[in-house]
């Protein structure tokens, strides 16, 4: 019996030396293998860093590769996540707009953005010029921004690309329309809605910019409005409330003011009361691909339209 209350005792310090050597070993493991740059900073198991065009994961002593699309392309050239591509500034020295390559997961893409630094407003003739000039800074930058990913199989005969129904545009993954009948704000969203679609929501420059010269000659409803919670603008397709370009003074969220409609001749926009009637911008996912020539079962390239 005594042999046995020895061994219970020499086994039950065995197990337990064991389990502390086994906290330890985790306490150390949790610590990790670090990697390092060539700059002598050390990262953690899972960190990452973008260098140039390509993005790295710390994977125990080494770097691996996990993305080689950390540029933007722009008039061919490659850029650098964080580099303002391109600038416009509109004739009152004050207004600009810029491009600038910023990270978008596993990918880069171009983000665009209105800085207005004026002491009082601009007039609507300077307003005007101003959109003329970001139109035209645009229409360059759709057409030099595809990306060409890694080689992908594809399906003979196509290649990914948006496409939108006749009568409606693309801009960053979505299709819009102008609809020159006119309706209320509440009977506009219906009419969008038997469109498959829903009034429209701007999140950048460059939807306010294709709005406008869409239809710049008369006042259209946007879907815009604070009428769940006063003062408070959403969108009415849900999506994030990002950007605006109110109108001087506006909203000025006067009692049965809860809509917002994009004004003529400025494209700035105002918060109106819902119930009068004017043309309308819809707005709804596109819907599928373009078809390019690829004989045979070779290899294609994805291409990514990275301005959303």
């Amino acid at each position: 019996m005594g042999e046995i209350k020895i061994y219970f005792l020499l086994s039950t310090l065995l197990i337990t030396a064991q389990l502390g050597f086994g906290a330890d070993a985790l306490q150390m493991n949790s610590a990790g293998p670090k990697c390092k740059t060539p700059n002598g900073n050390t990262y953690a198991f899972g960190e990452t860093q973008v260098r140039g065009c390509n993005k790295y994961v710390c994977n125990g002593l080494k770097w691996v590769v996990t993305s080689k699309s950390m540029c933007c392309v722009y008039q061919r050239k490659k850029f650098t996540i964080g580099t303002v591509i391109d600038s416009v500034t509109s004739e009152d020295g004050c207004t600009s707009a810029f491009i600038k390559c910023v990270p978008n997961g596993d990918k880069a893409k171009i983000d665009m953005r209105i800085k207005n630094d004026c002491p009082k407003p601009a007039s609507e003739d300077t307003l005007i010029m101003y959109m003329d000039e970001l139109k035209d800074l645009l229409e360059m930058q759709s057409n030099e921004t595809a990306v060409t990913e890694a080689p992908t199989t594809a399906a003979p005969g196509t290649t990914a690309a948006p496409a939108c129904e006749s009568g409606w545009t693309y801009v960053q993954g979505n299709c819009y329309s102008v609809q020159t009948d006119t309706l209320t704000w509440e009977a506009a969203q219906t009419a969008c809605t038997d469109l498959g679609a829903a009034l429209a929501s701007v999140s950048s420059v460059a939807v306010q910019a294709k709005l406008f010269d869409l239809q710049s000659e008369n006042d259209f409803w946007l879907g815009g409005n604070d009428l769940t919670s006063d003062t408070t603008f959403t969108w009415i397709n849900g999506d994030d409330w990002v950007y605006d370009n109110w109108n001087t003074n506006q909203p000025n969220h006067l009692s049965g003011q809860d809509c917002v409609k994009m004004k003529k001749n400025t494209g700035r926009w105002d918060d109106v009361g819902c119930t009068g009637t004017f043309m309308y911008a819809c707005q709804k996912a596109h819907v599928g691909t373009f078809s390019f020539s690829n004989p045979g079962n070779q290899q294609s390239s994805a291409v990514m339209f990275h301005q959303k």
